[in-house]
């Protein structure tokens, strides 16, 4: 799914939660492109059955829209938590490169003429 699909999905299922269907017009204007292509993404993911289309021409999300949602946030978190435990071993080497650069940093001057 297209990071315009996706985001189309996000901010369909943010209307809904005021009941409030949106047509492919508006979604252009939120999105910032023509409403050609907006009408042309909504339709895609009506077919595919992300999006239902309870009244011609306004969209709301389906429940596979929201499992679609899910995924990309079962994915996000999966790799914040994957990004998280490597943290202690990144500061650990942080840590050494820093003592490392330190005493470095004490020899250069060390060394140098007075």
């Amino acid at each position: 799914m297209s990071p315009n699909e996706i985001k189309i999905l996000k901010i369909v299922e943010g209307r809904d939660k005021s009941r409030d269907k949106i047509s492919s017009r508006k979604m252009a204007h939120l999105m910032g492109i023509s409403t050609e292509y907006a009408s042309y993404l909504m339709e895609c993911l009506a077919k595919n059955g992300y999006l239902a289309q309870p009244t011609r021409g306004f969209y709301s999300l389906s429940p596979k829209g929201a499992d679609a949602l899910l995924s990309q946030l079962y994915h996000l978190e999966s790799r914040i938590r994957s990004d998280i435990s490597r943290l202690p071993l990144e500061a650990g080497r942080l840590r050494k490169e820093i003592k490392r650069l330190t005493l470095r940093k004490e020899q250069l001057l060390a060394a140098r003429p007075i």
